[in-house]
């Protein structure tokens, strides 16, 4: 049973990584909802890909998010822009 299980698991990952990547094209297309799971999926049978997943992790110096919300890729285009703006905008004593 167990054999069959880790091909299911790898044939599920390997389908979710593509949608993923085919989502990272796309910009109405979510694609990070589908690759993060089908990473997990096969970091539980292959550890080299686990190990990659946290090494990935372990190097990041920064972690952040802009809400505890889910936003599109353009929404937050446009949050991020309106943010930087409004800083300078501070900075330089405007309204």
């Amino acid at each position: 049973m167990k054999p069959v299980v880790n091909t299911v698991k790898i044939v599920v990952g390997i389908v979710l990584v593509i949608i993923g990547l085919i989502g990272g094209l796309i910009p109405i297309f979510q694609g990070w909802v589908f690759g993060i799971p089908g990473l997990m999926l096969l970091g539980s049978v292959f550890p080299s890909v686990k190990k990659w997943t946290n090494d990935v992790l372990e190097k990041a110096n920064e972690v952040w998010a802009l809400s505890t919300l889910t936003f599109a890729h353009s929404v937050v285009r446009v949050v991020v822009a309106e943010q930087i703006y409004r800083a300078f905008s501070i900075v330089q004593g405007l309204p």
